[in-house]
């Protein structure tokens, strides 16, 4: 349940959003990863965030410069929260130029929540942002720091409320590397994602 001091991403990640089809849950594979934690806090409101804790936390690896990060709470069809981090390149102590204009990760975070009539919402947090490592990706295990990442609403079901605006996203996960489940579990995400908005999510 998403706490509000507030409430759960990704890291987190543009996700590939596919069209509206049934959620294939039956044979989804069991991940683990040791846990992760974000927090969204608003820029504007001095007393409004959202926090979350991260059950599963997985990634699959494409390069040294491109890997994708899935944290999700509860079961992926319908989980808690949830938030995908996508890396385009890695910051280098004392040699990566920290400017604030330069990104090197993309944030998506999944706030899941019911409406006083019993209905599902959904909030979609957007960003970017940096994610630092303590080992080159690639690794059976990745620790991610995440750190100057902005995010604003930029999707929501009918009756979600934004108690936000824009927002500071920080957080950490440590992920296991499984490169088989991610597209499964992207996709899954996904097509819960536009159910809950009604439309698909491009």
């Amino acid at each position: 349940m998403i706490s509000r001091c507030l409430a759960t991403l990704g890291c987190l990640i543009l996700v590939g959003i596919s069209g509206c089809t049934a959620l294939t849950v039956a044979n989804l594979p069991i991940v683990g990863g040791e846990g992760g934690h974000v927090r969204l806090e608003s820029q504007r409101f001095a007393d409004e965030m959202i926090t979350g804790s991260f059950e599963h936390c997985v990634y699959r690896y494409d390069s040294e410069n491109d890997f994708t990060v899935l944290m999700y709470d509860g079961q992926i069809d319908r989980p808690d929260r949830a938030a995908v981090i996508r890396c385009f390149w890695r910051p280098t102590a004392a040699r990566t130029p920290i400017d604030s204009n330069a990104t090197n990760a993309t944030m998506q975070y999944y706030a899941f929540t019911e409406a006083d009539d019993g209905t599902s919402q959904v909030g979609v947090y957007s960003g970017a942002g940096y994610v630092y490592l303590s080992a080159k990706p690639g690794a059976e295990k990745i620790r991610a720091a995440i750190w100057q990442a902005t995010v604003r609403l930029a999707d929501r079901s009918a009756d979600y409320e934004d108690p936000l605006g824009e927002a500071n996203m920080t957080g950490k996960t440590i992920a296991l590397r499984d490169d088989a489940a991610m597209p499964e579990l992207l996709h899954n995400l996904s097509v819960l994602v536009n159910e809950r908005l009604g439309y698909p999510r491009l």
